[in-house]
């Protein structure tokens, strides 16, 4: 298992085969050094969000939309 930080709240947490994502700031957090399209690609199960703010619910319906992956959040 590993635990990767994208920068400001992205987290990503990798197992031998797939992905869980916690709240994926990508296209406009100039802190991450990854793609959307990369992130996509990978095996993602779930994505968490933590709360409705956009800084943290960044990517989600678009990773949710490419990968299939489950979004769970609390209720805002």
């Amino acid at each position: 298992m590993e635990i990767i930080f994208y920068g400001h709240a992205f987290v990503e947490v990798e197992n031998l085969d797939s992905s869980i994502l916690i709240d994926p700031f990508i296209s406009w957090n100039p802190l991450c050094d990854v793609s959307l399209e990369q992130i996509c690609a990978k095996n993602i199960k779930a994505i968490l969000v933590t709360h409705w703010h956009s800084d943290h619910i960044g990517d989600t319906v678009n990773i949710a939309k490419a990968t299939g992956a489950r979004v769970i959040s609390t209720f805002e």
